[in-house]
């Protein structure tokens, strides 16, 4: 059975453990966005000989494409998601996917994203975008 889509649901997948609901919250928002690695997580999860096949495609994948591996970026290519290269090193991918996020959906509603859980420096970094975030659109979590 098919999950009704949430009309301000925004969820992106970052390179981070996915919590077990996750997949309850990406099958129903509208806009799904892969952080560069964070496509491997939903493929290895989801879509490998292991994965279930349960989730939905990403809309988009993008970042400076460092961690997502090339056979993962051609899968969901030829699913039809909208690979979005953005070669910058100024910003984090998570950075890279919320301007997409403002690009796609203007002002969007609100923001799931996987940020907590493995390297710590990205945890940092991460929770740095949520506050830079927050502080400019009122609302991310």
């Amino acid at each position: 059975k098919s999950q009704p889509k949430l009309k301000h649901l925004v969820v992106i997948a970052l390179n981070a453990p996915l919590p077990k609901a996750f997949v309850r919250f990406w099958n129903a928002a509208c806009l799904r966005i892969c952080a560069d690695g964070g496509a491997n997580r939903i493929y290895d999860t989801f879509f490998s000989s292991t994965g279930s096949g349960t989730a939905s495609i990403p809309h988009y994948i993008t970042g400076d494409f460092d961690s997502v591996r090339p056979e993962v970026l051609e899968f969901f290519r030829d699913k039809g998601t909208e690979i979005n290269h953005v070669k910058r090193q100024d910003t984090t991918d998570f950075d890279k996917a919320l301007n997409l996020v403002h690009k796609s959906e203007g002002s969007a509603g609100n923001i799931v994203a996987n940020c907590m859980g493995g390297c710590f420096s990205h945890v940092l970094a991460n929770l740095n975008t949520m506050l830079k975030t927050f502080l400019k659109v009122g609302r991310i979590w």
